[in-house]
């Protein structure tokens, strides 16, 4: 599984599936929210303060 280092922790970041650009995830050892920012190398960085606005929008949206 893909993997990148929390930039708040340091701590390693597993991500399940294929991870997307834009996708937001929380660091499962300090709870920090964290946004895809690169795929290829897969890095994290810290989620715009109003990362939840966007994550309502999509839970809105059928599949």
């Amino acid at each position: 599984m893909p993997s990148a280092d929390c930039p708040s922790c340091d701590e390693q970041v597993i991500i399940r599936g294929e991870p997307k650009l834009g996708q937001y995830v929380s660091c499962p050892h300090c709870g920090e929210p964290l946004e895809v920012v690169t795929i290829l190398p897969l890095e994290l960085n810290f989620a715009p303060e109003d990362y939840e606005e966007y994550e309502d929008e999509d839970e809105d949206e059928d599949y």
